[in-house]
């Protein structure tokens, strides 16, 4: 059996998707390389003036005190970069893994370039590490893991981490993807969002102490998460607090002191930036170097507003019409959603699953009018139907009962026809006049064909429909009876023809199987034509045929018989 041909794939096309593959390990060791620095200088920085004061020491047991007190500090900084020195080699090995996993497409590409460009083969045989035909299954091997990476990636995203564990460790994949990040995230989600069944309250700590392990990074990207978490702590002690009189005043205090510790700091500080970006004494001047941007004056605002609505659940407990919504347990699933998109953020990855990134860019490509013109055509018969009635409306005149039966009849004659013609073939046939059997997006349900045997209705076109449409700056035919594009050009070469009805094949692939000469009694036989089980579209396609010697072309969709001189040649623009 002949090897299938390998053509390479476009180098820079294929790794538009997979940038997140190697920032997101680069960002987690960047990331900690800065929190170890910061723990070193910190410690450091102490120890010097420490050491001054060990010059200034008057006897032997003051030095031997103080310098015991170092030992002390350096003895809880090894502590504290001993788990984060672990961290940093797995993120670089997995750096490693990552780049040399990019690296193999690069060699598969590289060596199909070259042997395609080739033009001694013997020499090129010998000299190339891999051949032509060895090319091709290394690259189905590297899709295979890129798309394992991709269902693992959906898999996390949805909750789902001990499947995708599982999956991973099948199949060998753990350094090319991101499962300690989504269990982190998954353990924050369950905290925050516990099962009903678990009798958990919500909590808000874990995630709190994520918010101060990325604190530089949310502090860049100016995400008022930490704050808004502050807020929802404060929300849950007047939440727990009772709702009579005297009981909720001794259980308030402590919410007083949560507000005043947490969101009175931020809450003057917003003040202070609003006021500075102000124009003072009714001026419109402002400089340019205190002026704020409009995002910062936006968050400044919304902290004011938050805090001074907060306050007022001091006075109002939970049950009543205001601050519903800040009682709202929605409140956690929002906290969440905009936790989640911090944290793809900070790791470079993007806000929706690879897999959804990579159908919508491969559908939309494909996707063309023709993919779904059985569809409104079905639809286009069934809305005639519905147009028939006449609207009811007051002062309305009489309606014609026997014309509105008449047009019902034939609406409905028209109706059954239409479905004729598109389930005219056995059960498990696909039968579709503009269906392409290659094509994924034609496989979709509505669409006016039969479903195989086995299929699964629910095809890729339903999620093409979301897509916009695929633009060809050139026309693109495909032969229906081969399945392959028709060019003009190349070893191949074809050329594009119509029949009389309209329909579209290649003149190689149409002379092979589809011309027919009658017989010398098919000539001399009078058929009935136009009773619906005639091969002749009409009486005039018959006659010219007899009169043009008897050959004629039958049509593979339709199966309608044409005279030959009819089939016209259509030019590609």
């Amino acid at each position: 059996m002949a090897t299938p041909s390998f053509h390479p794939p476009d180098i820079d096309a294929l790794l538009l998707l997979e940038s997140p593959l190697a920032r997101a390990p680069y960002e987690d060791l960047r990331r900690r390389m800065r929190v170890h620095q910061r723990i070193t200088e910190t410690t450091f920085g102490g120890l010097a003036g420490v050491t001054k004061d060990l010059e200034g020491c008057g006897s032997k047991e003051e030095m031997l005190g103080k310098l015991d007190g170092v030992i002390e500090r350096v003895k809880a900084m090894r502590e504290r970069l001993n788990p984060l020195t672990g961290h940093l080699e797995s993120s670089l090995s997995m750096l490693q893994d990552r780049t040399k996993h990019l690296a193999e497409i690069h060699d598969i590409v590289g060596s199909a370039t070259a042997a395609s460009t080739s033009t001694d083969a013997t020499v090129e045989a010998a000299s190339e590490p891999a051949a032509a035909s060895d090319l091709h299954p290394r690259y189905q091997s590297w899709t295979d893991t890129r798309l394992h990476r991709m269902i693992t990636d959906w898999l996390l995203r949805r909750g789902y981490v001990s499947s995708a564990a599982s999956f991973v460790q099948s199949r060998s994949l753990s350094s090319l993807v991101d499962i300690p990040l989504f269990r982190e995230l998954a353990e924050i989600r369950s905290s925050l969002i516990p099962a009903p069944s678990s009798g958990v309250a919500p909590s808000c700590s874990l995630s709190l102490a994520w918010c101060t392990e990325n604190k530089a990074a949310l502090r860049r990207f100016k995400s008022t998460l930490e704050f808004d978490l502050r807020v929802q702590e404060f929300v849950d002690l007047c939440k727990s607090a009772p709702s009579g009189g005297a009981s909720r005043a001794a259980a308030l205090p402590a919410a007083i002191s949560y507000a005043r510790k947490h969101l009175l700091a931020p809450y003057k500080a917003a003040l202070a930036a609003s006021a500075e970006g102000a124009p003072s004494d009714g001026k419109m001047e402002v400089d340019p170097a205190k002026d704020q941007d409009e995002e910062d004056q936006a968050i400044n605002a919304r902290i004011i507003s938050t805090v001074s609505q907060v306050l007022g659940l001091l006075a109002v407990p939970p049950g009543g019409y205001a601050y519903e919504d800040l009682y709202s347990p929605l409140r956690y699933r929002q906290l969440y959603d905009t936790l989640l998109a911090a944290a793809l953020r900070i790791y470079s990855l993007p806000p929706q699953p690879v897999l959804h990134i990579a159908l919508s860019a491969g559908l939309s490509s494909l996707k063309v009018p023709a993919c779904y013109n059985g569809e409104r055509s079905s639809q286009s018969v069934h809305q005639a139907a519905a147009a028939t009635d006449p609207p009811e409306a007051e002062g309305a005149g009489p309606v014609n009962e026997d014309l509105l039966a008449d047009v019902h009849r034939e609406v409905e004659a028209e109706t059954r026809k239409h479905d004729a013609e598109l389930h005219a073939s056995s059960s498990d046939e696909t039968v579709d006049e503009t269906r392409n059997n290659d094509c994924p997006v034609c496989a979709t349900v509505g669409c006016g064909h039969k479903k195989k045997k086995g299929g699964n209705e629910l095809g890729l076109g339903v999620l093409a429909k979301e897509v916009p449409w695929s633009h060809h700056s050139n026309s693109t035919i495909v032969c229906r009876i081969t399945g392959k594009v028709i060019s003009d050009s190349g070893e191949e070469a074809d050329e594009v023809v119509a029949l009389p009805n309209g329909r579209v094949y290649s003149r190689r692939a149409l002379e092979a199987g589809f011309v027919g000469r009658l017989s010398g009694e098919e000539v001399k036989e009078e058929e009935v034509v136009g009773d619906g089980r005639s091969p002749w579209g009409s009486k005039r396609d018959r006659a010219q045929v007899v009169a043009e010697g008897g050959e004629f072309v039958t049509c593979p969709r339709t199966k309608r018989r044409f005279p030959r001189s009819g089939v016209r040649k259509v030019y590609i623009t």
